[in-house]
């Protein structure tokens, strides 16, 4: 008793083996498309970085030009406190001399000179000839007391020599201030690393901290072979797996890396309903962050504007510096006075809107400028009403008494955003901003956010959203008494795609994902939807519909096109889909109505044997229920040893002996009593539950026949199921070794259809059985898709002659013409027959004079079980001598 235990035991692990193998190939490609991400961002980081240093090295250079002009002659604390450019992301600015001794700090005009001659931020200069940007590692400044990071470049006195170094200090939470609001994940984590493997910055759900160092770390081995990369590592602290994207910092001894747990990036194979909930949260954050981000910058940038501004009364010297720093911002700045004359045109501005030289040196009057552009074309993409003056429509209007801000785009595809802040003289400042590449970002996050990246299609998230605005469309003509428009949901699973994964690869499986997306796109309406769900599934939204009727003519002219052979690679791969279909508002008003009812259609489907379309109805609901009821206690059937085996005596038609017998399964529910075959092997089949039944009922035939007589055999019928997913030919031997019993005593029962879905595959395995000793008979021979070349090509046996045939063989002469027929073709192919469901003397007597082999049915015997076929044996052998 214990062993069926086991077996089923070990198929059920067997099973759940699988399904984790299919689980593990689903992630591995999860795990690349993660990858390709991480590597994106880290290149946006990346970016961000050189943005961030380059801006500190052009302050750098400003303080050292206004120092070294002024050393000597202005106390060093004056010149600091007067540079007036500390922000938010500058700790400090300070001045070490020459002997190491920090002499001034924008922190504290009044500190006390400071001894950091033992500063790597000064040492790093003393030695070196070369002018270059230096940048430390993270350390707690002793005059600004926070954690920062030392930018300096060297001082020189008037004749070249070395007079000291100036110093930002920068804050290192900067670095990662932009990705802390990109929301990649709970786990994401971000950091700036030097090539000396200590920790710059870090940010995000890291275990990093500041001035950790990497040095012998797996991902500093990495960034030492090649600049930039993925690999997945272990993190030290906690022992868990992340994916590390890395990329070193063009021009800096510097590398970031972008990181998220590999758990994390694997939730969305266990749960799609969460992921796009979480990449709806992602999405939210960054956008408003960058706006955050933006607004900031802004406000900053107009601050330091202003204070430009009001140092117009300055001297000359201050004048100057006002110049260089205008010269230097990555903005173009445009100063208007009351009179609408400009003031100030900066080179940037020049830049971005292309101007000639002579209006940077002697810059025209405003509305000079507007006409300008406007005649060279810059404002064609503008809705200027008819009649109106251009350039009034154009300008700011004259009592502009907020901040102004909109985006213009260029003929040459720039993207500029254009903000006015009026001055209380009655000018105005406008700063222009270069935001093509912000927006283009946008648009690309967008855009990945909506589309699947293998096809080009809609992705879920993005059809959940066109759905439930049509669903909105329909309550709202609902409430308003109209007519409810209609629309259509199709769900479609491509059948058999998994055999062209295992048999091609997953390349081609992923080109014939992109034919189907084409080919759908052809077949369908502009305005219809199509959409790729994940895997084979596709879905279609029909919009706008006239009628059910219409509906059924375009999933009939889906699954037409989707049946014609696709050409991937140079092989001819045929597929099918299995459709359910939705309308509303038939079907529901509900956006989880309608899913609910063409996911319930599709499973109606993919019940009928595939390859259709099923509307739906609501009475799919209650058989869906009753068929994973049924696959449910099916389960615990398995586990529990609830069938039983019942034989049917296989006679010679000539001589009457009993020659063996048809092993029958026959589940006997513990509520319900005996269940019927036909209710519980369809669903068997469907679940894959037949590959488990299937060797249960081998082993089960095997060991009772090793009880009868040596000259009796057992035939067992096989699923096509049990050819696909076991290795059958290694069941069967096992089956043979454990009842002692030789191959020749067992006959496996197939179908038509086997040898028309697995051709060649089903070939090998019949040779190697053949091969064994057993024998194969081909069962219902005449109701399928019979051929002679399937009855000359594989190595069968015998054929069964169907019930349908031997019912009507005495009184229907053209049933009596096919089953003469099917002898004939048998005999002359050195075949033996079976005729099956015989009832009467009259049909078996017929079947002896047209010299079939065998027969059973109900007039030999009913299916019995095992402990009565010792007199079945019994009273046939009596039988058969009286004949005699």
């Amino acid at each position: 008793m214990r062993k069926p235990y086991l077996m089923g035991a070990a198929t059920i692990a067997t099973l759940w083996m699988g399904l984790i193998y299919n689980h593990v190939t689903s992630a591995r490609s999860e795990i690349q498309e993660r990858s390709r991400g991480l590597a994106d961002h880290a290149r946006l980081f990346e970016e961000n970085i050189l943005r961030s240093i380059g801006e500190v090295d052009k302050t750098l250079f400003y303080l050292r030009r206004h120092i070294e002009q002024k050393l000597g002659e202005e106390d060093m604390g004056s010149i600091v406190a007067r540079a007036d450019i500390a922000s938010e992301i500058i700790v400090q600015v300070a001045i070490i001399d020459a002997k190491g001794i920090m002499q001034a700090t924008s922190t504290d005009p009044k500190a006390k000179p400071i001894d950091l001659s033992d500063r790597e931020h000064f040492r790093a200069h003393l030695n070196r000839p070369q002018d270059t940007l230096y940048m430390s590692k993270p350390m707690i400044g002793r005059a600004s007391k926070r954690w920062s990071v030392q930018f300096t470049r060297k001082l020189r006195d008037r004749n070249g020599d070395f007079a000291g170094v100036v110093v930002c200090s920068l804050d290192p939470a900067h670095f990662t201030q932009l990705y802390s609001s990109i929301n990649l994940g709970p786990s994401s984590s971000v950091a700036l690393v030097g090539m000396d493997g200590i920790v710059r910055a870090a940010g995000g759900a890291t275990k990093l901290s500041l001035g950790q160092d990497l040095a012998g770390s797996e991902l500093m081995k990495r960034v030492q072979r090649s600049p930039n990369g993925i690999l997945t590592t272990v993190s030290s602290p906690d022992g868990e797996v992340r994916l590390v994207a890395f990329r070193q910092v063009k021009g800096h001894p510097l590398f970031v890396s972008v990181s998220l747990l590999e758990d994390e990036a694997l939730t969305e194979v266990n749960n799609t309903f969460l992921r796009n909930i979480l990449f709806g949260l992602a999405v939210t954050p960054i956008v408003f962050g960058l706006s955050y981000l933006g607004a900031q910058h802004q406000t900053r940038l107009q601050f330091a504007l202003n204070a430009l501004l009001r140092s117009r009364r300055r001297t000359a010297r201050e004048a100057e510096r006002l110049r260089l720093t205008l010269e230097n911002v990555t903005h173009g700045i445009l100063l208007v006075d009351d009179k609408r004359r400009i003031q100030i045109l900066n080179r940037r501005a020049a830049e971005l809107l292309e101007l000639p030289e002579e209006f940077a040196a002697h810059p025209p009057s405003f509305p000079e400028l507007l006409h300008f552009l406007h005649k060279r074309g810059e404002y064609e993409r503008l809705a200027i009403p008819e009649g109106a003056d251009a350039i009034s429509h154009i300008a700011p209007p004259p009592n502009l008494a907020r901040d102004h801000i909109f985006e213009r785009v260029r003929p040459n595809g720039t993207v500029l955003e254009i903000r006015t802040q009026p001055l209380s003289n009655g000018g105005f400042v406008r700063t222009i901003t270069d935001i093509t590449s912000r927006r283009r970002a946008q648009e690309e996050i967008i855009r990945l956010a909506c589309e699947d990246g293998l096809t080009g299609l809609a992705n879920r998230r993005e059809l959940r959203s066109k759905l439930d605005r049509c669903v909105g469309r329909v309550r709202a003509a609902m409430e308003a008494g109209a007519e409810l428009p209609r629309f259509g949901l199709v769900w479609i699973d491509l059948d058999k795609f998994k055999d062209v994964n295992d048999a091609f690869g997953h390349p081609a499986g992923d080109a014939l994902l992109q034919a189907v997306a084409r080919r759908l796109r052809e077949t369908l309406r502009t305005g219809d939807i199509v959409a790729r769900l994940g895997g084979d599934e596709f879905a279609v939204l029909i919009k706008p519909l006239h009628s059910r009727w219409q509906l059924e003519v375009i999933a009939r002219r889906m699954n037409e096109v989707l049946c014609q052979p696709f050409d991937i690679g140079g092989n001819c791969l045929n597929i099918s889909a299995s459709m359910g279909v939705a309308c509303a508002p038939d079907d529901g008003i509900d956006t989880e109505q309608l899913l609910q009812a063409v996911d319930t259609a599709l499973y109606a489907a993919k019940a009928a044997g595939r390859n259709i379309y099923k509307f739906y109805h609501v009475s799919m609901t209650e058989e869906m229920r009753r068929r994973r009821q049924i696959e449910a206690d099916l389960r615990l059937a398995i586990e529990r040893n609830e069938f039983v085996f019942h034989y049917q005596p296989i006679v010679n038609v000539a001589s009457g002996h009993v020659t063996g017998f048809e092993a029958l399964v026959r589940w006997l529910h513990p509520t319900r009593g005996m269940v019927s075959p036909a209710d519980f092997i369809p669903v068997a089949e469907e679940s894959g539950l037949i590959v488990t039944l299937g060797e249960m009922a081998l082993r089960a035939a095997c060991m009772e026949a090793a009880k009868w007589p040596d000259d009796l055999h057992v035939a067992v019928n096989v699923s096509s199921l049990q050819f696909k997913n076991s290795d059958l030919v290694a069941v069967i031997t096992r089956c043979l070794a454990e009842a002692d019993i030789p191959a020749r005593r067992l006959e496996i029962e197939i179908t038509e259809s086997l040898l028309l879905e697995r051709g060649n595959a089903t070939l090998e395995t019949l040779q190697q059985l053949r091969k064994l000793g057993v024998h194969i008979a081909m069962d219902d021979f005449g109701t399928g898709y019979s051929s002679l070349s399937y009855l000359r090509n594989f190595p069968l046996s015998k054929i069964k002659i169907d019930r349908s045939f031997v019912a009507d063989l005495t009184t229907a002469s053209d049933r009596a013409v096919i089953v003469q027929s099917i002898i004939e073709i048998a005999r002359t192919l050195d075949l033996t027959t079976t005729a099956e469901g015989v009832e009467t003397e009259a049909q078996l007597m017929s079947l002896r004079i047209m010299g079939c082999t065998f027969a059973q049915g109900y007039l030999i015997s009913k299916p019995v079980p095992s402990a009565e076929i010792p007199g079945l044996l019994e009273k046939h052998a009596s039988s058969a001598i009286q004949a005699a």
